[in-house]
């Protein structure tokens, strides 16, 4: 179990360095030269258009590579070398994943629509 609590906390302490703190500067970066563009320019920019279904789906990949990841840890496979995974195994670990994910997003999503269902019915016409 020790091993997992720091696999977890050098998680959270490395996606913060390499991940977190470059985005946080790039947002106030941003953020700072968008208060400074005078009003005319501001109007060029369109910020309301919708984006395409074809640019969508990268946060499932990522999501997916990071869970595999994290089943490869667990079921003790960390240093064995990925030419040694068997079709099955990353099936297998693919179907538990998605299993995973559906019990993780779905329960949630059926509490929060099941809350907004009842308060739609109680609303008063």
């Amino acid at each position: 179990m020790d091993n997992v609590v720091v696999f977890f906390l050098n998680l959270i302490f490395w996606e913060l360095v390499i991940i977190g703190i470059p985005v946080a500067v790039g947002a106030v970066v941003g953020w700072q030269w968008w208060k400074r563009l005078p009003a005319e320019e501001k109007e060029g920019h369109i910020f309301d258009r919708r984006p395409r279904s074809r640019n969508a789906g990268a946060a499932i990949s990522l999501l997916l590579f990071i869970a595999f990841a994290i089943k490869v840890y667990v079921d003790g496979n960390w240093n064995v070398a990925i030419s040694t995974y068997t079709v099955n195994y990353v099936v297998d670990s693919m179907i538990t994943i998605l299993g995973w994910m559906a019990v993780i997003f779905a329960i949630p999503a059926t509490i929060a629509v099941l809350l907004w269902t009842r308060c739609e019915l109680n609303k008063k016409p």
